[in-house]
This record gives structure tokens, C-alpha cells and sequence, in this order.
């Protein structure tokens, strides 16, 4: 069953998650090493060079893009939207990054900023409840 001519909020809160994450890019979002990063930038070196330390919460974003198109295709990815949130959520258990610089390669603590990693995670939050909303909704069409 088609669930656009029933109620559209769900993927309006799709699009909504996307441009939080869209706004997310522009804010900043780490701060180490006396540098701040934005998400724009924190995201490219998250991707090209997060497998080297092991830290793979900027794959995350990947996972949410592909959710993203998958319910914008009349899909419901609450599956994958459930492990974007996750894998996002695992970012404040990070204390420490691998950095270079200076003092050569060296283990770096990291501060999060609150309105760049807030609206990071608050978009999957977005695509999460969106999810779950059209879970409850095709459910409910099926039962009648």
C-alpha cells in the first residue's frame, strides 16, 4: 500500500533530517589540537581516514544518506536508520583521535561542539522517529 496519499508527515520529517544534516555540515563540530573543525570538514576526514584509528562514526553518514533515498523511494529503512542513529550515538564514547602534526603522530583529545554534533545527531534522530512513524502507519493500513 502506498502510504503517500495517507499521510505525508513522514516524509516531510525525511526531508527535515536532511536539511539538519545539511546544516550540520556548516556548523562546527570538533575541536582538537587548538583547531576547530566544521562538520564539512570533520566529515571528508571521518571517511578518507577514520579506518586508519579505527574511528567509524563518519560512516554513519553514509548509511544515513542511503536511508534517506531509500525512503524517499516509498521504502522504509527503520532497520538502517536504527543503526545510523547507533553508530552516531557511539561518537560521545570517542575521547581520542590519532592526529598528526607538530609533535608527529600522537593521540589527541577531542571536544565535540554542541551545535554542530547536536544538529549531526539530531537529524538522525529525525530520520529514526520518521522511520518508526511509517513502521506504525503501513502497520496499521495492513491490519485493515
Amino acid at each position: 500500500m502506498s502510504l503517500d496519499h495517507t499521510c505525508s508527515n513522514p516524509p516531510t520529517l525525511s526531508k527535515i533530517a536532511l536539511y539538519v544534516w545539511l546544516l550540520s555540515l556548516c556548523l562546527p563540530a570538533l575541536h582538537y589540537d587548538g583547531e576547530t573543525y566544521f562538520g564539512y570538514e570533520t566529515l571528508v576526514m571521518g571517511i578518507l581516514l577514520g579506518w586508519i584509528g579505527l574511528v567509524f562514526q563518519a560512516y554513519s553518514n553514509l548509511t544515513f544518506l542511503l536511508a534517506i533515498y531509500l525512503t524517499l523511494r516509498h521504502k522504509n529503512p527503520i532497520n538502517l536508520a536504527a543503526f545510523t542513529l547507533m553508530l552516531g550515538l557511539s561518537t560521545f564514547f570517542l575521547t581520542t583521535i590519532i592526529a598528526t602534526g607538530d609533535k608527529g603522530v600522537h593521540d589527541s583529545e577531542i571536544e565535540l561542539k554542541i551545535w554542530g554534533v547536536g544538529c549531526w545527531i539530531g537529524s538522525y534522530v529525525l530520520l529514526f522517529i520518521s522511520t518508526v512513524w511509517r513502521f506504525y502507519l503501513e502497520r496499521n493500513l495492513n491490519k485493515v
